[in-house]
């Protein structure tokens, strides 16, 4: 008698394979979700009972397969807890209001240096000199030939002698006293002195002009402050040479702005002139209000964010530039 497995043909053996398969996966893939969710604090599916451990592979895939296991977590449970956008603090960068290098538009030598680093400025105030002998005497040679009026003075009497000569020859030679040549030449000398009078006011805008020239070339060995501020970085020393890198950086420290980058979901929140908190990344500080200055007209669409710019005070200088920030602009409780 032959064994009864014999009489099992290979369809039939793929058949029940293939029965048993697919419910084996599904029961794999519902024991990986199980676990995910159990990691994850949500829901977990319960466990097996002993029918269902016993079930038909076919009542099996039929239960991991109907709608109820299949049902997704309402949006509101999975949404819980989240923080929204409008309460999550931005990351942000304050930097100065106005930073300039201060540098000299001439090559030259340093004679003095007026400041230190940390040193609060004025608008104009000197900063450091360039040893100047040359133009200093550029410009006290040219001041004496702007102050010489001995040629105007000598050609204005030539020309006031000239004119009285021909209007008495013109007298004359009306009066029939004198040639028709006499009165021609008083007319040449006449127009002689006059030319030699408007030269020598020529020279004298010449050296008027000569004498503005020296000095701003002297001016251009001073170099000053372009607005008020402090002085941030101080990079020369008496006696070396400079050749147009910069000397000094000034900053603006009060207002101070304030770069922001923001999502573009948030967009239409920020309006112009509106307060925010901005609190300064260092111990112990404490926000401050600040007020939306700029905002970006154009998006940028790789990141989906677009800038801001706000404008923070100081009036006391108390916060420095450079440091990181947050920005928060639901109810401002700063300063």
């Amino acid at each position: 008698m032959s064994h009864p497995l014999r009489r099992i043909d290979g369809s039939q053996l793929r058949q029940t394979a293939a029965a048993w398969a697919l419910p084996l996966v599904l029961l794999g893939l519902g024991a990986s979700t199980q676990d995910a969710n159990a990691a994850s604090g949500a829901a977990t599916t319960p466990p097996a009972s002993a029918s269902t451990a016993n079930a038909t592979p076919a009542a099996v895939a039929t239960a991991m397969t109907s709608p109820a296991a299949a049902a997704p977590m309402p949006a509101a449970a999975a949404s819980a807890g989240a923080p929204t956008t409008a309460n999550k603090a931005l990351g942000c960068l304050i930097e100065p209001d106005r930073a300039a290098d201060v540098g000299s538009s001439t090559i030259g030598m340093i004679d003095t240096v007026e400041v230190e680093r940390g040193d609060t400025v004025q608008r104009g105030q000197v900063l450091a000199t360039l040893k100047s002998d040359v133009e200093r005497a550029n410009v006290d040679a040219a001041r004496n030939r702007a102050n010489n009026d001995g040629e105007i003075q000598s050609a204005r009497g030539l020309r006031d002698g000239a004119r009285e000569r021909l209007l008495s020859a013109t007298r004359l030679f009306q009066l029939g006293g004198s040639s028709q040549l006499d009165l021609e030449q008083a007319k040449s000398e006449y127009e002689s002195a006059d030319g030699r009078y408007q030269q020598a006011l020529q020279n004298k805008r010449t050296a008027d002009a000569e004498l503005q020239v020296a000095s701003a070339q002297l001016q251009q060995r001073t170099i000053r402050s372009p607005f008020a501020g402090v002085v941030v970085e101080r990079h020369v020393q008496p006696g070396e040479r400079v050749d147009g890198k910069p000397m000094f950086r000034v900053a603006t420290l009060s207002p101070l702005r304030v770069e922001i980058v923001v999502p573009t979901a948030m967009y239409g929140r920020l309006k112009e002139g509106m307060s925010v908190n901005v609190t300064p990344d260092y111990p112990s500080a404490r926000p401050e209000i600040g007020q939306v200055a700029r905002i970006d007209r154009q998006v940028d669409a790789a990141s989906g964010t677009f800038r801001a710019r706000l404008r923070l005070p100081n009036p006391q200088g108390d916060i420095p530039a450079g440091l990181r920030c947050t920005v928060s602009w639901d109810t401002p409780t700063g300063r």
